[in-house]
């Protein structure tokens, strides 16, 4: 039997996220239906058909999932109680008890998912350990970013939890690491060794560069940034795990650890982010759109920084002299994720007077994809007119019928923590060292440059990217 428990039942985002994840695990036979319960917890006082009535709105099964849906919902109960109160779950606990009665508990497994402040993480999950806890791994506990709000906070956090908790039972989510092309990534890598892979090196490339832009600007979550900033939001988190996968060595096996261990030795070999070499900005009204300083509740002196550009260089064999450049904003002209790598170009032979920048990239979002661009001779053409062409491997075209079975990347998550699998989850470790690299850039005293709403950054940005990027000018 697996009890897969949601904290924060009532919020947004378990409504948005985590119970139509839930289901489509259910719909699609990824978990036993038999055996399967999904408990809600939370402080609202709601009855059970209202909390079962809320989830209607934000759970869109197909017409011929009516029924299914009818029995996934049937199983889903909730569970009224406080996050801070001892007494909550000991009857939690009988609760619990109660509805797992009739199953073997030695071979129940229960899931725990906080979709809560970070700041509950360590009380909550003491009272779980406390009084709902089933020995001999059969108890999980996933949680999402921030893993701390700097470098000492995470250490301290990842101590606390230990007082209690194995490494191995806590999985920390980041739902980019379940993203398609991030899991398509090593494959398309190391499973090609004597074409893509033996390209991505500092013998072929000059740099790279890793974009994670956002149309979108800071609208519901101004609480959230003004305190945090870009560089807590998406750097150290989502831009450092897609950086570890992309610059990462194949790993030993397709094991969890040497998964982990070879993302790890990334991050440990990488140089720290300084403020000297950052530019940290922040939208102002432009393009029809409001700046960020035009949302209720920013005071008009914030300092919040919604854009980044700064380089980073892997002190490694592979590496080594390569810059890695990352960008990242919010209310940017477009929403796109994207790795590029950078080719030099040839120094002798009859095509080294070639004067553009060739690059293969892997894009994540909108379309995914992965481009190569590369010289071609202009048809119909008798003399040597080189035009620049794209080798295109394009997801949706080529993998039409899958894509339509597209899954959401926590429904994957959630799959693989039911299942014991923690490839895909951040290890404390890489929590740690990717703290450390970006500490320096979290909070900076300075003004952060302005920029208008849906351009594509300050404007000091675009000398920074070629310059840093080694690009043809």
């Amino acid at each position: 039997m697996v009890s897969f428990i949601v904290f924060g039942a009532s919020g947004h985002l378990a409504h948005q996220k985590t119970f139509p994840a839930l289901f489509n695990l259910f719909a699609k036979n990824y978990v036993e239906r038999q055996s399967f319960y999904v408990i809600g917890y939370a402080r609202s006082k709601l009855s059970e058909p209202d909390f079962r009535n809320s989830l209607k709105d934000y759970i869109k099964p197909e017409q011929e999932q009516a029924k299914v849906y009818d029995e996934f919902i049937n199983r889903v109960t909730y569970f009224t109680g406080q996050y801070d109160q001892e007494d909550s779950f000991k009857e939690f606990s009988k609760y619990l008890g109660n509805l797992e009665k009739n199953t073997d508990q030695a071979k129940g497994l229960r899931v725990f998912y906080l979709a809560l402040p970070p700041s509950a993480y360590v009380s909550v999950g003491n009272f779980i350990h406390d009084h709902v806890y089933l020995p001999n791994g059969k108890t999980r506990m996933i949680i999402e970013k921030p893993f701390g709000k700097d470098y000492d906070s995470s250490i301290q956090l990842k101590k606390d939890l230990h007082k209690k908790w194995n490494e191995d039972e806590i999985y920390r989510i980041d739902h980019y690491l379940a993203k398609d092309m991030i899991i398509n990534l090593p494959t398309l890598r190391f499973a090609n060794p004597h074409s893509l892979d033996a390209l991505l090196n500092n013998q072929h490339i000059k740099s790279v560069n890793i974009s994670m832009w956002e149309s979108g600007g800071c609208d519901g979550r101004v609480g959230y940034y003004d305190i945090n900033g870009v560089v807590r939001d998406v750097l150290q988190n989502h831009m450092a795990q897609v950086f570890t996968v992309a610059a990462m060595d194949e790993p030993k096996s397709g094991s969890p650890d040497d998964v982990r261990y070879e993302k790890v030795k990334v991050l440990k070999a990488t140089s720290h982010a300084t403020l000297k070499d950052t530019l940290l900005g922040q939208y102002v009204a432009g393009n029809g759109k409001g700046g960020y300083k035009d949302l209720e509740g920013v005071p008009k002196e914030s300092k919040a920084t919604t854009y980044v550009a700064t380089t980073l260089f892997v002190d490694n064999e592979r590496w080594k002299g390569v810059p890695f450049v990352f960008d990242s904003g919010k209310s940017l002209e477009q929403g796109r994720v994207e790795i590029r790598y950078y080719l030099k170009g040839k120094e002798s032979g009859i095509f080294s007077d070639t004067d553009q920048d060739h690059y293969i990239s892997f894009s994540v979002q909108p379309n995914q994809e992965v481009v190569l661009t590369a010289f071609a001779n202009k048809p119909m053409s008798s003399a040597r007119t080189c035009v620049n062409a794209a080798l295109n491997l394009n997801f949706k075209e080529q993998f039409a019928e899958e894509m339509k079975q597209k899954r959401d990347a926590y429904e994957i998550l959630f799959e693989d923590a039911i299942k014991g699998d923690p490839t895909k989850f951040v290890r404390d470790d890489e929590v740690e060292y990717a703290w450390r690299i970006f500490d320096e850039i979290l909070d900076s005293p300075n003004e952060p440059l302005p920029y208008a709403a849906g351009s594509t950054g300050p404007k000091e940005a675009e000398e920074y990217l070629k310059s840093h990027l080694k690009l043809i000018q």
